[in-house]
């Protein structure tokens, strides 16, 4: 990939997880990972705007009060809702991965012998979807200002024919 380097947050309260996350997607991709053992850590840090926050769906094994990843989605969604999030977990059960998306997650990731690799593709995927909406964006505003040119063309010539310049 080609891009400014992105900001990636791993949210895991399994140290191992993060790390070999970690290393894999720094393998891959070039990323600034910061990683964190509980979500309310990350969200202390949000304001720093990650490109992808890829989040475990249990995180309160660490501290007993901690939120867990759902409701971590949920916070991450209501204040910053264009922000990229990647549920990860060890549940392959058809009833998270669905709760997850309904609250906004990109993309559902099963840990186990393909987890890095699925990662990797949803990464892949977010990063290409975004520089598609740029585009439309870019082609959004070049239909305007076209738009825009065709109408005063028009006008020019009416005000012109009318003063009989032509």
């Amino acid at each position: 990939m080609s891009q400014s380097k992105k900001l990636v947050y791993i949210v895991d309260d399994d140290p191992m997880q993060i790390q070999m996350m970690s290393d894999h997607l720094k393998d891959k991709f070039s990323f600034d990972i910061r990683g964190f053992s509980t979500g309310e850590e990350m969200v202390n840090n949000l304001p720093n705007k990650p490109d992808i926050v890829v989040l475990d769906y249990y995180l309160n094994s660490v501290q007993a009060k901690a939120r867990n990843g759902a409701e971590i989605l949920q916070f991450i969604k209501r204040e910053f809702p264009t922000m990229h999030v990647i549920m990860v977990s060890g549940q392959d059960s058809m009833e998270v991965a669905v709760d997850t998306m309904r609250y906004g997650a990109a993309d559902y990731v099963v840990k186990g012998s393909n987890q890095f690799v699925r990662l990797e593709h949803s990464i892949e995927k977010i990063f290409a979807l975004d520089r598609l909406h740029e585009r439309v964006g870019y082609y959004r505003t070049l239909s305007v200002v076209s738009v825009v040119a065709v109408v005063l063309i028009i006008v020019l010539t009416i005000v012109l024919a009318v003063a009989g310049v032509i």
